[in-house]
């Protein structure tokens, strides 16, 4: 599935190939929309999320678009092509199906980020202002049943929907942002805003939220810490025991400034770019993969007053362990290089000259980098 450039256009295709990456059809789809996401269901018919801004033809479903609007365009086909339905959602402004998912009972869902004036199934969404997260659920006929909505300064990303039929959905914020099902409500905060040659900023934060089949909102929450800075949720999956597993990038905030951002118990630290994969441990509470038995960063007493341990275990082989301490601004409060390192090392840190706040306590062995958050009373 995909576009072909020429001088004309962009002409849209989708085709079918087999395990050994012989084609087994070729359709063309128009000139003029992209596809962005693609879901299989259990009868083998092909889901399609898209964005139209010219001209798509899908068998006897014609669309055309005129004037700078973007649409989103949901199809429906079965294994060899043929189009069973293809329907246009927004129509006014801006609109962008991220990613398209299917429940076990066939029935579709979509997370994307709208305008404030689009119209889903003839009916105008409620947040008027800005681009915001959307999560839609549909019929497997197409029919739709509902759309639920994030406040303004939001984005959706990714969507995965576990055995219970439950969806849950990873996106951004930037500003103070709500979320509502109409009985349920949670609003979420943003970073620390940063001021570029007079001008206010808002950096992206990450937020993670559960909805039932029903479309009652359970919970959403978002990572902390992150005061300079863009984080993305780039994919969110389930495995089979409905283990929840979200990853992503953090990036530096403006002229390079450190991005420390918490998930949970454990922050990350990044002054370029890194990639980030984090597990939800319960319910409403997201954190970082733990390492692994044996080893790792080990910080006490959390919160600390007069005196912080650090102890760190490292199998692998390296010549120097490099141990920082930085503020909640990323300022860099404690340095020091341990040479000689043979797998552990015990490190005890005064205290008595350091405010209370948050800091992160930073170890770089070759090539891995541990973060943990600490509390100083």
């Amino acid at each position: 599935i995909g576009n072909e450039n020429y001088q004309t256009g962009v002409l849209t295709h989708i085709k079918k190939l087999d395990s050994d990456g012989k084609v087994l059809w070729d359709k063309y789809t128009g000139k003029g929309w992209s596809p962005e996401s693609m879901a299989v269901d259990n009868e083998n018919n092909l889901l399609i999320s898209g964005t139209l801004w010219d001209y798509a033809e899908l068998d006897n479903f014609i669309f055309q678009k005129t004037g700078p609007v973007r649409n989103i365009l949901l199809i429906k086909m079965d294994e060899n092509g043929k189009t069973h339905w293809a329907k246009e959602e927004g129509m006014i402004n801006w609109n962008i199906g991220n990613e398209i998912k299917v429940d076990k009972k066939n029935n579709i869902y979509l997370v994307g980020t709208a305008s404030g004036e689009s119209v889903f199934n003839g009916v105008p969404l409620e947040v008027k202002d800005n681009a915001h997260v959307f999560l839609a659920k549909y019929r497997p006929d197409g029919e739709f049943q509902w759309i639920r909505e994030g406040g303004i300064h939001s984005r959706g990303y990714s969507l995965a929907i576990d055995s219970n039929g439950d969806c849950y959905i990873a996106g951004t914020i930037r500003g103070t942002t709500t979320f509502s099902d109409g009985k349920n409500s949670f609003t979420l905060y943003p970073p620390k805003v940063e001021t570029r040659n007079g001008n206010t900023f808002y950096d992206n934060n990450i937020f993670l939220g559960k909805y039932t089949a029903s479309g009652e909102l359970k919970w959403v929450i978002q990572t902390e810490g992150n005061e300079f800075g863009h984080n993305y949720p780039m994919s969110i999956c389930i495995d089979s025991k409905d283990r929840v597993y979200l990853t992503g990038m953090l990036m530096s905030g403006y002229g390079g400034t450190t991005n420390i951002t918490t998930f949970g118990n454990f922050s990350l630290s990044s002054s370029y770019y890194k990639v980030y994969i984090a597990r939800l441990i319960d319910d409403g509470t997201l954190n970082i993969v733990k390492p692994e038995e044996g080893r790792g960063l080990n910080i006490f007493p959390n919160p600390a007053r007069n005196q912080l341990n650090i102890e760190y275990i490292q199998n692998k082989p390296v010549n120097n362990i490099y141990l920082r301490v930085l503020n909640l601004n990323g300022s860099l409060i404690y340095n020091e290089i341990i040479s000689g390192f043979d797998g552990k090392f015990f490190k005890a840190i005064d205290l008595s000259n350091y405010s209370s706040g948050i800091y992160f306590v930073e170890i770089l062995a070759g090539k891995e980098r541990t973060v943990q958050k600490v509390v100083v009373d």
